[in-house]
């Protein structure tokens, strides 16, 4: 309870405008009665506390206001509901139901989203730091300009958020306002000062701080409006992905969400990929090459344009939308508008990026169990959402990272995007920005991009399958998707409670990052028919290894699924199947047998033979012929890498001559480098040497030369006479087998060696 001095000459003035505030206040609450979510002021008696603070206007992130419409909320949805479908807009982007926002997103299922930081707010009330401080809840479906236009829906009436700013800083210590953005509310925060700008009012805005903003857009949303993955806002659950794709795909803020122009002269690592060995990406490999690093090239495959693809089933999310390019072109125009916006000089502008936890970069289209399909390949230098250049992309004051992985080491906690907020070295740094100090640089928030081979190695365990996949620790925290829950569920819980541990997913993929130490109990199960693929990779610095694969598992609803994976040798795993659900093993499942070299499978085979039981003669007689193809496997290698540069030095010489055109010398220059290449080790590439023979049948020059080149091509084909000495040896143990010479069993060992062998040949 504050006492106020009665009317004098000096502060009459002072004490009608805090009135006047205050009658403004409840007429406005009355009106829209649950929008301001806080708003708290102080009045200091005349020298008690300096005055020295702006009040603070807060921006949520996509998903981060609570929508509803009439008295059914919406977003956050309720489980077996259709409160998804009913967040969805028409082909013009109007939403096709009345909807209205009911303050920020506090929970989410139990997780804290944006309390802790309300209450970190709450006390800079309280302490008289600054006078009060709002939070602007917004319909985030929409994009931010039409937000500023059209004003925000409440339960009460329309409120005008430019008109709440001004009213914020008259009541201000200073006059200004600081505006905190999380995450989208970035894009927000730089629309509301253009305005202001517009209106002559920009000095209305002390500073503007943005957490975790994807000022560029970011892969993850690719993988969201695409394929329906979670766009990892507000992650800690599954909504059905089926719902969210079909809702996205006329959401406004979704493809203000994608890689922008400007991203794509930023950042050199391609936003999409294509297996090169897969049979349905041929057609975009054609058109596009292996991968897509240009807005251009984006936006033509993400609307079906230049390989014109049809809108697969809702159903099929493995195959990707088509999106509309109307709405992407709004979203550009968007981006080109403020990805180089200019702030007045007078506003100080602070960009934080979060860094250290596994965040998509890419999306790769290659087949799984014979399908199309596509996975996320992931970067450690993001936040799990926004990858660090997108979030620190503006001209600013001053420019931060997190390191979020660090922190998270340090505190036992798992921080990620969705509540960078809620972390105290951001609310120190948002603390310093407010009482208008300069920022600490400290272990976690430096000025400078932590290093990644600094970062502890991780390990990857992941699933692409009709399966939900969870693990434990040695202390029982536990990382996944718990099977307990109803899994028919709409929504799915997530689980990220084994330190420093990441749960990503994707497709029919689940993925799980773990620190590389002490040992795993991992656990699947089936929620469908079909065949499982578990991969267990080394995640070291920004690259993945794959260690072990245990390819094609079937599985049904029934089937459960346990392995212990040590963190030395993780690759020696063996993952123990119940088919049936009756808590009994049915089948062991070890790894798959790496390829090997045609060096490497001469080794193993002269090692099996030396340790036959056999008599001495007949062991020496086959190593001698093991031998003898070893030889001829060297000699092979040095005639190719002669014929080689020799082939090479022609094809020059008939290029500068102009019998070869420039283009096709070329083309095939380039299949001879890889042949080449391929020659230091192994016999070449049967594929390589059909397509440069097809490659010269096909040249318009004369038959001399053209049978000059088709005869060098067929030398480097021959390997009659090493399949010769490979039948041999293969006829010599058969028989010796068929005497009781060799044990059957060893005999087919030896057999399918020499199989492999010659299909490396």
């Amino acid at each position: 309870m504050y006492e106020v001095d009665p009317p004098s000459e000096n502060n009459v003035p002072w004490l009608q405008r805090i009135f006047a505030f205050l009658f403004r206040t409840v007429a406005y609450a009355q009106v829209s009665e649950n929008f301001i979510e806080t708003i708290r002021f102080t009045i200091l008696e005349e020298g008690a506390v300096e005055e020295c603070c702006s009040s603070v206007v807060f921006l949520p992130g996509i998903k981060g206001s609570v929508l509803k419409t009439g008295t059914d909320t919406l977003w956050p949805p309720t489980a077996f509901s259709n409160d998804v479908e009913q967040l969805a807009l028409d082909e013009t982007g109007e939403s096709v139901n009345n909807v209205y926002v009911d303050g920020v997103l506090n929970t989410f299922y139990g997780a804290p989203i944006y309390s802790p930081f309300s209450d970190f707010m709450d006390d800079f009330v309280a302490d008289g730091t600054i006078s009060s401080w709002l939070s602007f809840p917004y319909d985030w479906r929409f994009s931010p300009e039409k937000i500023i236009e059209n004003g925000v829906k409440t339960a009460g009436g329309t409120v005008d958020l430019i008109a709440e700013i001004e009213t914020l800083a008259e009541q201000s210590q200073t006059g200004q306002v600081t505006i905190v953005a999380h995450s989208m509310g970035g894009f927000l925060g730089k629309v509301i000062i253009k305005q202001l700008e517009n209106e002559g009012k920009e000095n209305l805005i002390d500073s503007f701080v943005m957490i975790g903003v994807p000022q560029l857009g970011t892969p993850q949303a690719v993988a969201a409006i695409l394929h329906g993955d979670d766009e990892g806002i507000v992650s800690g659950l599954i909504v059905s992905s089926i719902k969210a794709r079909t809702i996205a795909q006329n959401m406004p803020s979704a493809y203000n969400l994608l890689p922008s122009p400007r991203y794509f002269e930023e950042v050199v690592s391609p936003v999409i990929t294509f297996d090169p060995d897969a049979s349905f990406t041929e057609a975009w490999r054609d058109f596009w090459g292996l991968f897509i690093n240009t807005y251009a090239d984006f936006f033509s495959f993400a609307t079906g344009a230049g390989v014109v693809r049809t809108k697969p089933p809702e159903e099929l999310l493995r195959v990707p939308e088509v999106l509309r390019a109307e709405f992407m072109t709004s979203a550009a125009d968007l981006h080109n508008e403020y990805d180089n916006y200019e702030f007045p000089e007078h506003i100080r502008v602070v960009q934080v990026a979060g860094w250290g936890r596994p965040t998509t970069k890419e999306i790769e289209y290659r087949e799984s169990h014979g399908f199309q399909s596509y996975r996320t390949v992931p970067t450690r230098e993001g936040d799990k959402t926004v990858v660090y250049p997108s979030a620190i992309s503006s001209i600013a004051d001053e420019t931060y990272f997190f390191n979020v992985f660090d922190y998270n080491d340090f505190s036992d906690s798992n921080a990620q995007h969705r509540d960078l907020l809620n972390t105290s070295p951001i609310q120190t740094l948002v603390e310093s920005i407010i009482q208008e100090e300069d920022i600490t640089e400290t272990s976690f928030v430096t000025n400078t991009k932590p290093l990644l081979e600094d970062l502890a190695d991780q390990l990857i365990v992941s699933t692409h399958s009709p399966v939900i996949l969870g693990a434990y620790d040695e202390l029982e925290n536990f990382t996944g998707i718990n099977s307990a829950q109803d899994l028919s569920a709409d929504i799915l819980l997530i689980t990220e409670n084994i330190p420093g541990s990441t749960f990503l997913y994707s497709g029919d993929g689940q993925y799980i990052f773990l620190p590389k130490g002490g040992t795993y109990h991992f656990v699947y199960k089936g929620i469908g028919d079909g065949l499982t693929t578990v991969e267990i990779e080394d995640f070291v610095a920004d690259a993945v290894t794959l260690l072990a694969s245990y390819s094609d598992i079937p599985t049904t609803e029934n089937t459960n699924a346990t392995s212990t994976v040590d963190s030395v040798v993780p690759e020696e795993a063996v993952i123990e199947i119940d088919l049936d659900g009756d808590g009994e093993t049915d089948v062991l499942i070890t790894a798959d047998e790496a390829e090997l070299s045609l060096n490497e499978l001469i080794a193993l085979l002269k090692e099996k033979i030396q340790a036959l039981d056999i008599k001495k003669k007949l062991k020496k007689d086959l190593l001698k012929k093991i031998e003898r193809i070893e030889k001829k496997v060297e000699k092979k290698k040095h005639q190719n890498a002669k014929l080689l540069a020799k082939f090479e030095d022609k094809i020059t010489k008939q290029d500068a001559k102009g019998k070869l055109d420039t283009s096709d010398a070329a083309e095939i220059l380039e299949l001879l480098d890889i042949l080449e290449a391929q020659a230091e080790d192994v016999v070449l590439d049967a594929e390589v040497l059909a397509e440069l023979r097809e490659k010269i049948e096909g040249l318009d020059i004369k038959k001399g030369l053209k049978n000059d080149l088709l005869k060098r091509v067929k030398k480097l084909e021959d390997k009659k006479s090493l399949i010769k000495d490979l039948s041999n040896i293969t006829k010599k143990i058969s028989k010796e087998a068929k005497q009781g010479k060799i044990d059957d069993i060893e005999a087919q060992e030896l057999l399918n060696l020499l199989e492999q062998i010659e299909s490396a040949l």
